[in-house]
């Protein structure tokens, strides 16, 4: 659920499509905190999974894959192009693993699908978190 699926087939710079909507997702706060003071109604941090959707959604109709927090994936961050016999899916090794989606602390830049940021398993912070997916019917 990485980049491929919120780009789609047609190779798209937002998951809803090329061009930029901050009423899509859940980015930029970090613009807001100077003016959080005077803007009662700002909203910075994290907010509820689906709340843009469905107008923020990838054509396969995954919600909050710009924005929010980042996401974790299991590849280690390596260079482009992508080899998965390269070790970057090695389940053991350790190093910096690849993060997708930007997140509310973050502009627009990184809320484009083929960003990807970089962090360490062990960092804690409110801007990283992980998404838990099952199939239709799933216990």
């Amino acid at each position: 659920m990485g980049e491929g699926g919120a780009r789609g087939t047609d190779g798209r710079v937002y998951p809803w499509g090329n061009v930029w909507d901050k009423s899509r997702c859940n980015v930029d706060a970090s613009l807001l905190r100077g003016l959080a003071s005077l803007v009662a109604s700002a909203a910075i941090g994290i907010t509820a999974v689906g709340q843009y959707s469905p107008r923020g959604d990838s054509p396969y109709g995954l919600l909050d894959m710009a924005g929010n927090v980042w996401e974790w994936t299991r590849s280690f961050h390596k260079d482009y192009p992508y080899v998965p016999e390269d070790g970057r899916e090695d389940l053991e090794g350790a190093g910096p693993r690849v993060l997708r989606g930007g997140s509310w602390y973050y502009d627009l830049n990184f809320a484009r699908c083929a960003c990807r940021g970089r962090g360490s398993p062990g960092s804690r912070v409110s801007k990283i978190g992980f998404r838990v997916a099952a199939s239709p019917g799933s216990p």
